[in-house]
């Protein structure tokens, strides 16, 4: 014990980064769970898969989706960092506001998927797809309502 307590001393403070992302992705949080810790970082994840939890169910556990948002808010809290499972360019509402929560408290946003985005060539994480007419469209938070625009201009959007 006396060993390990002289390196945790001597190791600087690791970072603590809260997955956010939709559960249907689950697999997409084991991988980056055991990426970010490999590279040296506390991880902060979903407790439960609200998705597909049927042992849950089965247990007869009531799940409580505003209850659970709430505890994930306070996880974002504990965390240095978000990192975003964007999977396929998707975001969903609840992860979205889990966003604005950590930019409101100054928290480091990363993003698993990076792109250009369609209308500034800035970095885009969400993806915009109207499969009527197979267009793909990439957008950074700050022109998301023009490329949603542009996308519904060339038929209707995909949600």
């Amino acid at each position: 014990m006396k060993e390990l307590l002289a390196r945790k001393a001597e190791t600087p403070k690791p970072t603590v980064v809260c997955l956010c992302g939709s559960t249907r992705f689950v697999k997409a949080f084991v991988e980056a769970n055991l990426r970010e810790t490999l590279a040296g970082r506390i991880v902060l994840s979903i407790g439960c898969n609200t998705k597909s939890d049927h042992d849950l169910e089965v247990a007869g556990v009531h799940l409580d989706k505003d209850m659970l948002d709430v505890l994930h808010l306070f996880k974002i809290d504990l965390a240095d960092e978000i990192l975003v499972l964007n999977g396929d360019g998707y975001i969903g509402a609840s992860t979205r506001r889990e966003i604005t929560y950590a930019r409101r408290k100054n928290k480091r946003v990363r993003y698993l998927e990076i792109h250009p985005c369609l209308t500034c060539g800035d970095e885009a994480y969400e993806k915009i797809t109207n499969t009527a007419r197979r267009f793909v469209y990439w957008s950074c938070g700050g022109c998301l309502d023009d490329a949603r625009t542009v996308a519904n201009l060339n038929g209707s959007v995909d949600e």
